[in-house]
């Protein structure tokens, strides 16, 4: 284990790209990631470091995907911007995915004081669902939520997202992934436009390219907030969904 007070003294071994064994004390990654695999206690070491001041006295809650993670931590961001999310906790927000959902919920909680996890309304989701209330969650239903417990329309965590936001985000970032040809029409799914897109013109889209969508989404739409009205309903949507987390702490 590293500790991150002598981090000064760690020194990186690695090959470069001609097999040659080199030293050195730079703790970044190369251009040619020769040392990335190198580095890897070194980054354990400090998000461990990290998790360990962020999670004291924190509220987490688990969502099942990392682009849920994005799209409910820009939510959250606003809301507290806007001062109608209450400060007193800080909040994290954990993706774990479909099979490790219940162990990560189980390494977080505290006792018998499990987080609240909010989960998408689609054939995943639910599955996910019924499987928590049949198990570690099954005294503690009233944590385990889903989005359509809110808005009764809404199945994934795209569809919290003001379509004007999509639009702006569309023109500064999905023309650089599918082309400048791509239009987004605000009266269709943005998932089924890009894919349908994406398919018609030939384009191969990248693995994760959902979560890729959803991380710029959030950086773009921080950026650019203050200059796009948010309708009221989508304010009064966001503040249900995170009150409904916030109030078992």
């Amino acid at each position: 284990m590293l500790s991150v007070a002598q981090m000064n003294r760690v020194r990186v071994v690695y090959k470069d790209d001609k097999g040659h064994v080199q030293i050195s004390d730079t703790l970044k990654v190369n251009a040619d990631r020769s040392n990335e695999m190198s580095l890897f206690p070194v980054q354990s070491a400090l998000a461990m470091y990290v998790a360990e001041k962020a999670m004291a006295g924190c509220w987490p809650v688990v969502v099942l995907n990392d682009w849920d993670e994005h799209y409910l931590s820009l939510i959250r961001n606003i809301l507290m911007a806007e001062g109608k999310l209450p400060s007193v906790y800080t909040t994290l927000v954990f993706a774990a995915g479909p099979n490790g959902i219940d162990s990560v919920a189980e390494a977080i909680s505290e006792g018998d004081d499990y987080p609240a996890i909010l989960l998408p309304s689609d054939d995943e989701g639910r599955e996910v669902k019924a499987r928590l209330l049949a198990g570690k969650y099954k005294n503690h239903a009233d944590k385990v939520k889903e989005i359509s417990d809110f808005l009764p329309k809404a199945v994934k965590f795209e569809d919290l997202i003001p379509t004007t936001f999509i639009e702006i985000f569309s023109r500064n970032y999905l023309t650089h992934l599918l082309g400048k040809g791509f239009v987004y029409d605000d009266k269709r799914d943005l998932l089924e436009q890009v894919n349908e897109y994406a398919k018609q013109n030939e384009i191969a889209l990248p693995a994760n390219y959902r979560i890729q969508i959803a991380k710029r989404m959030k950086l773009n739409t921080m950026q650019r907030y203050k200059d796009v009205r948010i309708k009221p309903s989508y304010m009064s949507d966001w503040v249900k969904i995170w009150s409904a987390l916030l109030k078992e702490k």
